[in-house]
């Protein structure tokens, strides 16, 4: 078998026999998927593709399960979302074959990205998404979706190191559907989610679109809580308060300011929390009042008001402050795995070794403005996000970046020059690290 038309005639009659365990390959493989809005118009039909390159050397594989696709899934729950597999892309490893590079989805979805190895042994396959690294797998591991920064442009781009030659690597690109993940309240494409960071959702109550009061009974065990309304007026006329027990505890504007850009499908755009309520039960309200003062319902437009309950989870003691033990970020969840106090220092540095699972990092620091950043030893890429946190007078805590699996990190600390310049050069803090909880 000397060309490609030769393979061609082979495959064709290999596609003769039912039971031919025969797959065409080539150096680099772009199996499309069927698209998502066409698989939920017609989700019965079934689409098999094989696709021959014109040009190239292209290879017989004798085992269908080593189809690239085979282990991409084709639906994904990330945190509170569920995602659909849109399109792939596929490398087998060689001289000369070591990356994929694709465009990032358009349009106004909101998207993720899965990799998969398959025969890489030791090596590893990095994905960037606009030059920044954020996933690494090795093996035949597959890893968790990650969603991509909203209208993020540019490209994703995988990358294999030390991998052997005949290796796979798969790259699944995943679009976010409607349906929800976890027992969580929707309503109007809006939603309280299950868990938010460390809490557990009791419920909650969405209102009919010209209501102006919305009620939720819940009965307390003795734990904190944390309340989160929502009210989106889309004309500005609609201010509201917010009720406990029949008294006002709080109020502020009917607007979408406040909600987390990135994941607009939430509902929670602002939280307060009444702290250690007596176990029984309560009543939390939202009064939606005219700007004017009247109290008339909406008119020719509709206002959407709810009102989601959570108990507090688990908390970690920081010296001054409590953290909580379970945060959300990057489209999973993450504990507390272990927390390394600081104390008098004005340059704090450690390493962290992050082993098969990715970590992610959090700072605690208190009394100075201090500057939090992360080196990877493979490559000495600096963190993106470097933070800067200006403490003075308290404490300030923030989660930071999130480090890459199979990689040792010098995690650093440092006064800002502006405080070394005053004289103030010594802090106290924390540095935890976080694992993720799946």
């Amino acid at each position: 078998m000397n060309t490609i038309e030769d393979l061609r005639t082979t495959l064709a009659s290999h596609a003769e026999q039912s039971d031919a365990p025969v797959v065409a390959r080539t150096r680099a493989i772009r199996a499309r998927i069927r698209q998502v809005r066409m698989r939920r118009r017609a989700a019965a039909a079934a689409v098999v593709a094989a696709a021959v390159a014109t040009v190239g050397l292209a290879v017989l594989m004798p085992n269908p399960e080593r189809v690239p696709v085979a282990g991409l899934p084709e639906e994904v729950k990330a945190l509170h979302f569920t995602y659909e597999l849109a399109d792939t892309e596929a490398l087998e490893i060689g001289a000369g074959r070591e990356q994929i590079k694709v465009p990032l989805p358009g349009g106004d979805g909101y998207w993720g990205v899965v990799v998969r190895g398959n025969g890489l042994e030791t090596g590893a396959a990095t994905v960037f998404i606009n030059g920044e690294p954020v996933l690494r797998i090795r093996g035949d591991e597959r890893s968790a979706l990650y969603p991509i920064p909203f209208h993020a442009g540019g490209h994703i781009t995988v990358k294999v190191d030390d991998a052997a030659d005949d290796g796979e690597v798969s790259l699944g690109i995943y679009e976010r559907t409607g349906a929800v993940a976890g027992d969580a309240l929707s309503y109007a494409g809006r939603m309280f989610p299950a868990t938010f960071g460390g809490a557990r959702l009791i419920g909650g109550e969405f209102g009919d679109p010209d209501d102006t009061v919305v009620r939720y009974w819940f009965r307390a065990t003795g734990r904190p809580i944390t309340v989160a309304p929502v009210c989106l007026d889309p004309t500005g006329t609609f201010q509201v308060r917010y009720q406990l027990d029949g008294r006002d505890v709080g109020g502020g504007d009917c607007s979408d300011e406040s909600l987390d850009p990135s994941m607009p499908d939430l509902a929670i755009s602002n939280q307060w929390q009444p702290g250690e309520l007596s176990p029984g039960r309560h009543t939390v309200t939202l009064v939606a009042t005219r700007r004017d003062g009247s109290t008339g319902p909406p008119e020719g437009f509709a206002v959407l008001m709810g009102i989601a309950v959570y108990e507090e989870g688990e908390q970690v003691h920081l010296g001054a402050t409590d953290i909580d033990k379970v945060t959300e970020q990057n489209g999973r969840r993450w504990q507390v795995d272990r927390v390394i106090p600081i104390s008098k220092s004005r340059a704090f540095s450690t390493e962290v070794a992050t082993g098969d699972r990715p970590a992610l990092v959090g700072f605690q620091t208190c009394g100075r403005t201090v500057t939090a950043y992360a080196r990877a030893q493979s490559s000495g890429r600096r963190t993106d996000d470097s933070t800067s946190m200006d403490s003075t007078g308290g404490c300030g805590y923030t989660v930071g970046d999130e480090l890459l699996a199979y990689d040792t990190y010098d995690v650093t600390l440092e006064t800002s020059k502006d405080d070394l310049a005053k004289g103030d050069e010594s802090f106290d803090g924390a540095l935890v690290v976080y694992r993720p909880v799946d």
